[in-house]
């Protein structure tokens, strides 16, 4: 797995290509053959078995889904020409100003978050990326969100730790990414919390063993979170969905522990000995005759600790009805 400062130079290799291509009109299908791969697949460092791409939801096909052990986000591609209108200058927007001058691909991307049961995307043309949590699952506006702008090539030059630490595998894997950055990006008096972060430059030493690990966990478990739909249908069924053989078998082991408890007949509350002695006698002799055929029924004592219990059977014992 490539560092930061591998992928950095990477970028910079690639930027005199990736201007010179989107100074031409590039269709869809272009502008994602032609730079948003390389930007994840070279730069940001993804591989082939994490990526899900033109993957159908109800609502139409998404352009790429990126898929890690518990977690997951939406890439939505634009053609070149489709230019965002973003804040100049400013590294962070409200995504409700965002969506209300780019209304069609906000709501297209949150379209895919919904059927995904996700919450991240990032929408892109190939040269501006606008990255952000879309979809809010605590009953907040997700219209006071952030959405971090990455506006052009020279702007990812020149931020490009805060872009690497967003949408890397590598971050995202190790728990940073865009859970971690966007979820903590707040504007303070025309500053943001990364600029004033000491060591934000510096590289974070993560788990080593993370790249090698991920590719077995996804071969092992990857059908948990399989993305064909069809799939997901049929392991639901045949995991979860009650049917005559579930039944049929819950009620064989309901019979094995149908082992209920006898039913109280009646209270006696105890007041003195005498008047318990008394009681239970009047009960033996009422039941003289169902004791010989069967077993008696049985006294239960209830008390809570310290009440006496054990002294009363003594004294219940001492009397002579009961010697």
């Amino acid at each position: 797995m490539k560092d930061s400062k591998e992928c950095f130079e990477l970028f910079k290799e690639y930027k005199t290509e990736f201007e010179r291509i989107v100074n031409n009109p590039l269709t869809e299908t272009d502008t994602r053959s032609k730079i948003i791969d390389k930007v994840f697949l070279e730069v940001l460092d993804w591989s082939e078995d994490s990526i899900d791409r033109e993957g159908y939801v109800d609502v139409g096909y998404y352009d790429y889904c990126f898929n890690i052990p518990g977690f997951g986000f939406v890439v939505e591609a634009k053609k070149t020409m489709v230019e965002f209108i973003v804040p100049v200058k400013h590294k962070s927007a409200l995504l409700g100003l965002f969506e209300q001058a780019n209304k069609d691909v906000v709501k297209q991307v949150r379209s895919y978050l919904f059927e995904k049961g996700w919450q991240y995307a990032t929408v892109t043309n190939g040269y501006q990326f606008i990255i952000g949590k879309f979809i809010n699952t605590d009953g907040t506006d997700w219209k006071k969100n952030k959405c971090i702008v990455f506006n052009g090539f020279d702007d990812i030059e020149s931020r490009f730790v805060e872009f690497y630490n967003l949408l890397s595998k590598y971050s995202n894997v190790n728990g940073d990414g865009i859970r971690a950055i966007v979820n903590d990006f707040k504007i303070e008096k025309g500053r943001t919390v990364i600029s004033t972060i000491p060591t934000k430059g510096l590289e974070i030493d993560r788990n080593s063993l993370s790249a090698e690990l991920i590719p077995i966990i996804n071969r092992v478990f990857g059908e948990l979170s399989d993305v064909d739909e069809e799939t997901n249908k049929e392991l639901i069924r045949e995991c979860f969905i009650e049917n005559s053989e579930i039944k049929k078998n819950k009620s064989e082991i309901e019979r094995l522990f149908d082992d209920l408890p006898p039913k109280v007949e009646s209270v006696i509350k105890a007041r003195n000995t005498d008047s318990i002695v008394e009681q239970i006698t009047h009960k033996i002799e009422k039941d003289e005759i169902k004791l010989k055929a069967n077993s008696p029924d049985p006294i239960i004592i209830i008390g809570s600790k310290g009440a006496g219990k054990t002294t009363f059977i003594n004294y219940l014992f001492q009397d002579d009805k009961f010697s």
